[in-house]
């Protein structure tokens, strides 16, 4: 008697996770969407837009203003801003502008001057110090809200209340969240 409701158990569940299965599997998407036109003909189906995704920029810069696209990546999420609105570019910072195809402004980022580093020490063990440093060169990076507009990264130095273009780049769309 208990080995026929052992039987039963077992292939109840076993059932219920075909079920499952066979729904999960059927084509069925929850987050596509049909959308009818005007004319009851005619329907187009479209899928919600994609997730949120966040643009990452790496870049090397010289002391002679020398700026190379080591990578960018896209990847999902929101972006926290963690930088005051209110900053404004003192000289020898950078600000990268996100452009579209037509060279218009999607976004912009100040980035403080990634060869000068503050470096803290030690003299005598009990009291820190900070020291600025000049670099030869320095990597940074850059992240931005995507947004499908972005096509162009450039970099442009401030000097002197004026800002210097160093160098535009072509980002990559090499991935899903482009298309």
């Amino acid at each position: 008697m208990q080995l026929s409701s052992f039987k039963k158990i077992v292939l109840t569940t076993g059932f219920i996770l075909l079920i499952g299965l066979s729904l999960s599997n059927s084509g069925c998407n929850p987050s596509r969407k049909i959308i009818e036109s005007d004319k009851m003909d005619t329907k187009a189906q479209l899928e919600e837009p994609a997730s949120p995704g966040i643009l990452l920029l790496n870049f090397e810069i010289t002391s002679n203003d020398s700026v190379v696209l080591i990578n960018s990546m896209l990847t999902r999420g929101l972006l926290r801003e963690r930088e005051p609105v209110s900053s404004k570019p003192l000289d020898g910072d950078l600000i990268i502008s996100i452009l579209d195809t037509s060279l218009e402004l999607c976004a912009e980022k100040h980035v403080p001057n990634p060869l000068m580093r503050i470096v803290e020490y030690s003299e005598d063990h009990t009291t820190l110090k900070k020291k600025q440093v000049s670099l030869d060169s320095a990597q940074f990076s850059v992240r931005v809200q995507f947004q499908s507009c972005m096509r162009y990264a450039r970099v442009k130095r401030v000097i002197m209340n004026q800002t210097k273009v160093l160098e535009t780049f072509i980002i990559p769309t090499g991935n899903s969240l482009y298309e």
